[in-house]
C-alpha cells in the first residue's frame, strides 16, 4: 500500500472515529437526501478580520468528511451556491452541549490527494 491509500485509510480513525474527536453529523443534499456521518467540525466565535489581522467576533464554522464515505453514501462532494432561488448543501451537528445548528455550505475544499473534503458553513435557517 503506498502513502497516499494508506494515509486515507489512517482517516478512518484519525476523522471518523469518536474516540479520536470524530463528531455526528447529517449532511443533506440540494434534494433533501440526508446522510449521517462522522466527520470533524468546529464551530467558533472568533475570526480574523482581512482588513487589520486582528480577532474580531464572529462565526467560523466546518466540517471535514472523507470523500470516500460520501462515495459510499452516493452522496457527491458537497458545494455552495450564492444563487437564494436554489436550495444549499445543508449541515446538522449539535455542539458539545448536545444543542443542535443548523448551518448551509458556503464553500468546500475539496483534497483528492490525501481524501478529504472541508466544508465551509454558515447558520441557516429554512
Amino acid at each position: 500500500m503506498n502513502l497516499r491509500n494508506l494515509a486515507e485509510a489512517d482517516l478512518a480513525f484519525m476523522i471518523e472515529d469518536p474516540s479520536s474527536g470524530g463528531w455526528p453529523a447529517v449532511l443533506t443534499d440540494p434534494e433533501g437526501n440526508s446522510v449521517s456521518f462522522v466527520g470533524l467540525s468546529n464551530d467558533i466565535s472568533a475570526v480574523i478580520d482581512p482588513g487589520t489581522g486582528m480577532v474580531v467576533s464572529g462565526r467560523s464554522a466546518t466540517l471535514t468528511l472523507r470523500l470516500s464515505s460520501l462515495i459510499r453514501a452516493s452522496m457527491s462532494v458537497p458545494r455552495g451556491t450564492h444563487d437564494s432561488s436554489r436550495k444549499p448543501w445543508r449541515v446538522r451537528i449539535a455542539d458539545i452541549s448536545g444543542v443542535e445548528a443548523n448551518f448551509k455550505v458556503v464553500r468546500s475544499d475539496p483534497d483528492k490527494t490525501i481524501g478529504v473534503v472541508t466544508m465551509h458553513l454558515e447558520a441557516y435557517r429554512a
